[in-house]
């Protein structure tokens, strides 16, 4: 089933769970990929995979969002306008969470709170829910559109598969991956992903985020921010 079988490619190329769910990617032979077990996480070596995934996984390895010598990984047009355009897809909150399959992460008390919410976006697997994936929207003091989405991976009835290879930081106590990406037309976006025993997280910045501890939004923010989730 590629509901199972899609968060790989989920890890390996920063695929948005919608974009996933509508269609597996071209090119890409899936078969390979084992041991995916229903409502867990499963942390594998690039050396245990073949074909198509381990090609998938080998060409995000190409991209280093760490470092000096940063290479961008590549993002849609059509991704970036959509993140954007978010208030058209804003849903009413309470009537969100009265429909969702789990139950969204707690945001009191964190540094959240010093954000503008801007609003709910659920975003699968169906235009009426129960709704099993959703995004929330917030904006810095100073504009910048931040995005936290959150997938119900067990309720969903998919298992994770995580390439160690790729983890490249870490959200406390559990690896992630910090990837930083350019649309044909110039648009950075930078993302955050882990994943928990029971959620599929990604942190979006709709910006370039610094790897090292230059600027106000480095990736030691973006961490420490992850972080505070409960």
């Amino acid at each position: 089933m590629l509901k199972k079988m899609m968060v790989l490619s989920c890890i390996a190329s920063a695929m948005s769970f919608a974009q996933a769910q509508s269609r597996e990617p071209a090119g890409v032979d899936m078969a390979p990929i084992s041991g995916i077990v229903v409502g867990k996480v499963k942390y594998i070596p690039l050396a245990e995979l073949s074909g198509g995934a381990k090609k998938m996984v080998e060409a995000d390895l190409a991209t280093n969002a760490l470092g000096k010598n940063k290479a961008y990984a590549q993002i849609p047009e059509e991704a970036v306008v959509y993140r954007k355009n978010y208030l058209g897809n804003v849903r009413d909150v309470h009537e969100v969470k009265r429909n969702l399959t789990f139950t969204l992460a707690d945001l009191s008390g964190s540094a959240f709170d010093a954000f503008k919410f801007e609003g709910v976006v659920p975003e699968g697997p169906t235009r009426t829910g129960p709704w099993s994936s959703v995004s929330r929207y917030f904006k810095t003091p100073d504009g910048l559109l931040l995005i936290l989405h959150e997938w119900d991976f067990v309720g969903d009835g998919g298992g994770v598969v995580i390439v160690k290879d790729l983890m490249n930081t870490r959200v406390a106590d559990t690896p992630a991956r910090f990837v930083v990406k350019k649309s044909p037309s110039g648009a950075v976006v930078s993302e955050l992903i882990w994943v928990t025993e029971s959620k599929y997280y990604t942190f979006t910045v709709m910006g370039e985020v610094a790897s090292g501890e230059d600027g106000k939004y480095n990736l030691a923010w973006m961490n420490a921010l992850a972080a505070t989730l409960k």
